[in-house]
């Protein structure tokens, strides 16, 4: 409730000297502005229009993953400030029609390991991303061999072992979902 106006507030008691605001989950107890340091990820934000601009918004490559760490990360290299900020959220996980969970899951696996490399990559260069995320794909590769009767599954980790693999030959996402809308 007045989640704009406390926003409002906060940011002309900072006079707009700030990078981005981050919104407390409603399990968090937090009694003031607490300065965020390093990288971290985010449901909920405010951030000035000017600032979003300036760094080009968000990587569209990112899809679904990732793109939260990487705007922190960028905001944090311009040496802005960022807060995570007594207003609070509720996060509702999700939702979609459940008809569609396997497809869902199968894109949402590609897309976590495909960003997971993409930041690493985009961050801290190709080499190191390369053999940070080997541990993934050789876990991915041998649940696949375990789950070879278990078609779901299956996909699952091949969809994993794909993201991965298009990242690493610096294709872009263009993965999505086949859903049959009968």
């Amino acid at each position: 409730k007045d989640a704009i106006d406390n926003l409002e507030n906060i940011a002309k008691k900072l006079n707009d000297d700030f990078g981005l605001l981050i919104l407390s989950d409603k399990n968090q107890n937090l009694p003031k502005n607490v300065k965020v340091k390093k990288t971290r990820g985010f449901l909920c934000s405010f951030v000035q229009k000017k600032i979003f601009l300036s760094l080009s918004g968000f990587d569209e490559k990112f899809f679904l993953y990732y793109e939260d760490y990487d705007l922190v990360k960028r905001i944090l290299k311009k040496k802005l400030s960022i807060y995570e900020i007594p207003i609070k959220y509720t996060n509702l996980l999700g939702s979609h029609n459940k008809k569609f969970n396997h497809p869902i899951e199968v894109n949402r696996n590609f897309h976590l390991m495909w960003s997971k490399f993409y930041y690493k990559k985009k961050h801290l260069g190709y080499v190191y991303s390369l053999f940070s995320t080997l541990p993934y794909l050789l876990r991915s590769l041998f649940k696949l061999i375990v789950n070879l009767n278990n078609s779901e599954k299956k996909e699952i980790y091949l969809a994993r072992i794909s993201g991965l693999y298009n990242s690493y030959i610096l294709k872009d996402p263009l993965y999505r979902p086949k859903i049959n809308q009968k």
